[in-house]
């Protein structure tokens, strides 16, 4: 789904017309951002938390010239925490539901497991 497509559908559940709908998803984006901006949180109970976190400096690899290491400077990134509602209902959802056609000539490649969590020091 795309934003005109979000739009639409907005429009459609609260009865507005698509250039309200798009106003009204445009303000609420814009507040989202101005607050994160501002490294305020924005939470939204059930559905998840937004914030802006701060990334600190670290050593990196050049990808042109994996043996040069380069710097990368700290960053203040967005951030976004589900909530426990919006979890339980993307986990309730198959974990391959496209169909052969949205494959195209690739096939999926097999059952989606989840894997299994091992704490940092045990992980190879």
């Amino acid at each position: 789904m795309n934003k005109q497509d979000f739009i639409t559908d907005l429009a459609e559940r609260c009865e507005f017309s698509k250039a309200e709908a798009g106003r009204a998803l445009d303000a609420i984006l814009d507040s989202l951002t101005d607050a994160m901006a501002d490294r305020e949180e924005v939470s939204f109970p059930g559905f998840g938390k937004f914030l802006s976190q701060r990334r600190r400096a670290r050593e990196g690899v050049n990808p042109q010239d994996p043996s040069q290491k380069i710097r990368i400077r700290a960053a203040n990134v967005p951030k976004f925490r589900p909530g426990a509602s919006l979890r339980a209902a993307v986990a309730q959802t198959p974990a391959d539901s496209r169909t052969a056609s949205d494959w195209g000539d690739r096939q999926p490649a097999g059952p989606a497991r989840p894997a299994e969590w091992k704490p940092l020091g045990r992980r190879k």
